[in-house]
């Protein structure tokens, strides 16, 4: 009797490891379709939810919010992105080879690689100047030369630098303690700040409207997700990404730049 027990409970045990999984199934493309609808949406909460990983539970500093939130100085940032409107095109998902161990069947953690081309025709994502996205005031003539080459160190802060407005109050200021780091290094570059101002060559503030025309707008770019999970029962979780490619428009729309996202010389390291 003893015997046939334990029989039945590895039998139940091996049907719950190999046969529920595949009533569970469910792409990694899927969820991060569902990830994209939340961030049109701009349900932080939901959003946040989205992310993890599959092994060490390991957030980045100040926690997963910090990939929606451009006051993180965290780059890659999907800010930007937030409650805006955009599309995407079909995916592209590539299995990723998991050494991570485990011991039942259903906990076998997956990694996967999805590539989503992503189109911005609706609302308008400027892509700012590196001293501008960083609250450094710059001249007319600075902003002019760098529509005229937005790609110039364009892998510079590339993500923080992308703004659905100009208008002050979109981004919050870091925590009391890293202002003081920041003072007491001198880190000029690590937080992005509120949209600076440009100052006409009569010294008069140019109007945001008048910057607005002048700035490169973001027309497309390649997203790369690495979406996991910890077992066939578990639901995928997003735990990096990074941009592939860039495109920005001109300010008058009659020229595509491609954007490099390395430094010069450099390729795009593995995530």
């Amino acid at each position: 009797m003893k015997f046939q027990i334990v029989l039945f409970s590895i039998c139940l045990l091996l049907a719950l490891g190999y046969g529920l999984p595949y009533l569970t199934e469910q792409g990694p493309d899927e969820d991060a379709t569902a990830f994209f609808t939340k961030m049109r949406t701009g349900k932080v909460n939901e959003i946040v939810r989205s992310f993890g990983d599959n092994t060490c539970n390991c957030p980045p500093k100040g926690g997963y919010i910090s990939y929606i939130r451009y006051e993180s100085g965290q780059e890659p940032n999907l800010a930007f992105m937030v409650g805006r409107k955009f599309e995407q095109g079909a995916f592209k998902t590539k299995e990723v080879a998991e050494d991570t161990a485990y011991i039942w069947p259903w906990d076998r953690p997956e990694t996967a690689y999805v590539d989503v081309p992503l189109t911005f025709n609706q609302d308008k994502i400027y892509f700012l100047p590196l001293d501008m996205a960083f609250g450094k005031t710059m001249s007319q003539s600075d902003l002019t030369k760098f529509a005229q080459h937005p790609e110039s160190d364009s892998y510079k802060g590339f993500s923080l630098r992308l703004r659905p407005t100009l208008a002050p109050g979109l981004i919050g200021k870091p925590p009391v303690e890293i202002q003081k780091e920041m003072r007491d290094l001198a880190l000029n570059y690590l937080f992005p700040a509120d949209a600076a101002s440009v100052t006409a060559a009569s010294g008069q503030t140019v109007p945001t409207k008048d910057v607005e025309a002048e700035l490169p707008r973001l027309k497309q770019a390649l997203l790369r997700l690495t979406v996991v999970r910890r077992g066939s029962l578990k639901s995928w979780k997003i735990a990096k990404f990074r941009f592939l490619q860039a495109t920005v428009e001109s300010p008058k729309g009659t020229q595509d730049v491609p954007l490099p996202l390395v430094a010069p010389g450099q390729a795009q390291k593995p995530l």
